[in-house]
């Protein structure tokens, strides 16, 4: 199962963890979907989750980002200053971060972690964003309004000033326009900006979506099996693309069934089976643990000792709510 290539692509140090998943769990009924698992991920780390179908990487993802409540367990992030529309960090004197009003908001140091609240605008709004295993697009506007879509999180302008076009709105909604269309030009799609989501090609429609999640200004970027559906020519553009993020000072986790592309990506690699870590540790660990090639390709030793049906029904329930998700 050895799949490394020989390319050196140097990752820069890492630093403090920015995410810390502690015994995180998941029940649907009677269904253990997700079974104690930890994951921490650092400044500048791209950390890969692997599994076969039906592991439960989509439902610890949905677990991270906000969109399940974890049966038990819990998710922290790395704290930040405050961060006004246009970017800019503001300060008091002694160092605090101010509101608009210039009054002093008391928050933990930056760079601690706190406990995320499950719930997805408040995940988006702390600094982690992700993408889908399904384009999520809105495919009757362009790639412009699309990732302007994902920079409104960080705007501030209420719903009278917005209808009224007043000032304030309209300094945002410029700086906003310019923003997505340097998202569009880093992810290679500056000369897309005019173009409907639906006439764009499947590999650029994945770069769309990839653009529209960095518009949120996220520390960390889960992304969700970003090369499904690619050719050899796109993935590749694909694993450029997500150096690129890690080079920019972003943390990234990606879910992805494509082995070649994961070991020769990721720094750190999660092998779940059955929704349990399995194993955790360097590209050339996991690919040459028995365990992992057990888990994709079996072995054959204990095939009578499994219900066939009970393990087709479990892993397609799985994989269904994975898939809705």
């Amino acid at each position: 199962m050895t799949v490394t290539d020989t390319t050196d692509r140097s990752a820069p140090a890492v630093g403090a963890p920015v995410l810390e998943a502690t015994g995180v769990t998941m029940r649907f009924g009677g269904l253990l979907a997700v079974n104690d698992v930890n994951l921490t991920v650092r400044e500048g780390e791209i950390v890969g989750l692997i599994g076969p179908n039906g592991a439960g990487k989509t439902t610890f993802f949905n677990c991270l980002t906000g969109l399940y409540k974890p049966t038990s367990g819990q998710v922290r992030f790395a704290s930040a200053p405050k961060v006004t529309p246009n970017g800019s960090r503001r300060a008091t004197k002694n160092g605090g971060p101010t509101t608009e009003s210039g009054a002093v908001e008391l928050k933990q140091p930056a760079g601690s972690l706190q406990p995320l609240p499950p719930k997805p605008r408040a995940v988006v709004r702390a600094g982690m964003a992700r993408t889908f295993q399904n384009i999520r697009l809105f495919a009757n506007m362009t790639a412009l309004e699309n990732v302007m879509v994902g920079r409104y999180c960080r705007t501030s302008s209420g719903a009278l000033t917005s209808v009224l076009r007043g000032p304030k709105f309209r300094r945002e909604e410029a700086a906003t326009r310019a923003r997505a269309q340097e998202l569009l030009e880093f992810v290679g799609l500056g000369k897309s900006a005019e173009n409907l989501a639906r006439n764009m090609p499947y590999g650029d429609q994945r770069r769309l979506e990839i653009a529209r999640a960095l518009a949120t200004d996220p520390k960390l970027i889960l992304l969700d099996e970003p090369t499904a559906g690619m050719n050899p020519q796109e993935t590749k553009q694909a694993s450029d693309l997500i150096f690129k993020i890690r080079d920019s000072g972003l943390s990234v986790v990606v879910i992805e069934h494509d082995m070649r592309f994961i070991f020769n990506l990721c720094d750190r690699v999660l092998c779940l089976v059955r929704g349990e870590a399995l194993i955790e540790g360097s590209p050339g660990e996991v690919q040459s643990d028995p365990r992992v090639i057990e888990a994709y390709i079996g072995t054959g030793e204990d095939d009578d000792e499994v219900d066939p049906d009970e393990a087709h029904v479990q892993d397609t329930t799985v994989s269904e709510r994975e898939g809705n998700a």
